[in-house]
Parts: structure tokens; C-alpha cells; sequence
């Protein structure tokens, strides 16, 4: 969460729909997704870092089904 809190607000809004569009994927779908050139390209390496560490607490957030 401190990563993205450290991010401009327009790339934290970003990054933060982003890990609520993950979050409601399939896995398969969610790993199509992850590897995609235009994932990729949309986001920094610290931007994709900010994501894969909040998708690896994921199932210890609530609201998970």
C-alpha cells in the first residue's frame, strides 16, 4: 500500500483499476492479461511491481469470494 500511496495520483488511479480489474479475472485470464504486451506497455516496471505485490496479498483481502 506504500508503494502505491507513493505514486501521482493519476498513476495510482491507474494502478489501483487495474488490480480491481485483476482481481475479478479467472486466473488463466488474469495470467493472459499479466504476460500481454499492452499490460506491459501501460505500466512501469514499478508500477507492475506495485501490482504483483498487491496481487500476491490478494486473498488475504476481504471481500475476496
Amino acid at each position: 500500500m506504500t508503494q502505491l500511496g507513493g505514486l501521482p495520483e493519476d498513476r495510482r488511479r491507474a494502478v489501483a483499476r487495474a488490480f480491481r480489474d485483476l482481481r475479478s479475472m479467472p486466473d488463466n485470464q488474469r495470467q493472459q492479461y499479466l504476460n500481454s504486451p499492452a499490460y506491459r506497455s501501460q505500466f512501469s516496471d514499478q508500477e507492475r511491481g506495485t501490482i504483483n505485490n498487491l496481487m500476491s496479498v490478494e486473498p488475504y483481502l476481504p471481500g475476496r469470494p
